[in-house]
C-alpha cells in the first residue's frame, strides 16, 4: 500500500521505540497551532487541518509499530508547513526514525529526462 501511495502523495513513515497514545498526542498538538482540526476518519486514521490555510491537509495512519504521515502532491506551502511541523514533533515525541518514502523508493517526482547521461556530459565538454 505505501509504494502505491508514493505516486499520489509525500510519504514519510516513523518508526518509533515507545508506543504512542494517539489522543494525548492530538491534544498536545491542539495546543501547539492555532485553528487546528482533527478529524478521525476511522481507528488511528487522522486527518489534520488549518481552517482557511491549508488546501487538503495532513493524513496520519497510526500502526503497532510505524505511523505514515501522507500529503498529496498538489498541496499548498501551508500542508507542507503542517507536515513537516507534525513529522519532527511525532518523531520527537515517539523518539522514532523517519523514512522518506519518495527517495528510497522507485517513484521519484519527475522523470527519466532529469537524469544525467554520460554521453550528455561529453557533448557539453565539447562547446
Amino acid at each position: 500500500m505505501r509504494k502505491d501511495m508514493c505516486n499520489y502523495c509525500n510519504v514519510y513513515s516513523i518508526y518509533f521505540e515507545r508506543s504512542i497514545d494517539v489522543s494525548e498526542f492530538n491534544k498536545r498538538i491542539l495546543k501547539i497551532i492555532k485553528n487546528l482540526t482533527i478529524v478521525e476518519f476511522e481507528d488511528n486514521m487522522f486527518n489534520y487541518e488549518i481552517k482557511d490555510k491549508t488546501y487538503r491537509g495532513v493524513s496520519i495512519i497510526c500502526y503497532t509499530d510505524s505511523i505514515d504521515i501522507i500529503t498529496p502532491i498538489f498541496s499548498n506551502s501551508y500542508d507542507n508547513q503542517l507536515e513537516f511541523l507534525l513529522l519532527n514533533y511525532l518523531a520527537f515525541f515517539t523518539n522514532g526514525i523517519i523514512h522518506d518514502h519518495l527517495v528510497n523508493s522507485k517513484y521519484y517526482p519527475y522523470d527519466d529526462r532529469m537524469e544525467i547521461k554520460d554521453d550528455a556530459s561529453v557533448k557539453l565538454s565539447n562547446w
